[in-house]
């Protein structure tokens, strides 16, 4: 009911709800647009309540409970599209996001979630790359190029020694064809 040509109503989250199940990416939505649409149902809220404290039982106290509820859910069904396209875009490393479109707080979402996600990614793929412990071999035969345990392309050939995972070391010695090299100390 509050009508207020310069905030956020319960007609322009609808708008901008609808116009966001329809894109991709997150939709252009005015600087501070959260702001606004919290001050605009803490506005709605006391109006209820005034409203409710006069006559609990009026049209006017049901309609302005509707208008309340339904503001509430789509600000929640807006902020969920969003947040959904922001994390989706968030974890696809090839995906990029004009960050221009998003409220400061969906910036920062999008910039702290990126990051965790890139961390964790380079540490579960450092891990992989490393593989563990590494052992020193002596190439003995032919064979084809082959990927170790850390995710390597190795091309070797007979006589060349290299440090290779242990685990893959070990497969290569098990099969007869590479010799554990010593440590010299």
């Amino acid at each position: 009911m509050i009508e207020d040509d310069e905030g956020v109503t319960y007609e322009n989250i609808r708008s901008a709800l609808q116009r966001q199940r329809g894109s991709n990416t997150p939709i252009e939505l005015e600087k501070g647009f959260y702001a606004e649409a919290r001050e605009y149902l803490e506005e709605l809220r006391e109006e209820y309540e005034a409203a409710h404290a006069r006559d609990p039982g009026s049209k006017e106290v049901r309609i302005l409970q509707d208008e309340l509820f339904n503001a509430r859910e789509a600000l929640n069904d807006l902020f969920d599209a969003r947040a959904k396209k922001i994390l989706s875009h968030a974890l696809s490393q090839a995906s990029e996001l004009d960050t221009d479109d998003l409220t400061e707080e969906e910036r920062q979402l999008f910039n702290r979630v990126r990051e965790e996600v890139d961390a964790k990614r380079e540490s579960v793929l450092e891990g992989a790359r490393r593989g563990g412990a590494y052992a020193l071999v002596r190439i003995l035969d032919e064979m084809p190029s082959f990927t170790g345990a850390d995710l390597r392309i190795y091309d070797v050939e007979p006589e060349d020694i290299v440090t290779l995972p242990e685990e893959t070391a070990n497969l290569l010695v098990d099969n007869g064809k590479a010799q554990p090299v010593k440590n010299v100390a």
